[in-house]
C-alpha cells in the first residue's frame, strides 16, 4: 500500500483490514484535583517497513 493510500485512508476513515483498531482510556488530571478518562480509538497501519497510528476521538 502506497503513503499515499494510507493518508486517504486516515483521512476519510475508510480503514481495510491492514489497519488495526484498538480501543483505549485516557485519564487526565488538571490542577491535581480534576480527574476526567477520555475514551479514544488507537488505528494503526503497520507492515514490515513502516508503522503509523493515530488517536480518534
Amino acid at each position: 500500500m502506497s503513503l499515499n493510500n494510507i493518508e486517504n485512508s486516515f483521512t476519510t476513515k475508510n480503514y481495510s483490514t491492514n489497519f488495526s483498531i484498538n480501543n483505549t482510556s485516557i485519564k487526565i488530571i488538571k490542577n491535581d484535583s480534576d480527574i476526567q478518562i477520555v475514551n479514544l480509538k488507537k488505528v494503526k497501519y503497520e507492515n514490515e517497513k513502516i508503522s503509523i497510528f493515530k488517536y480518534e476521538l
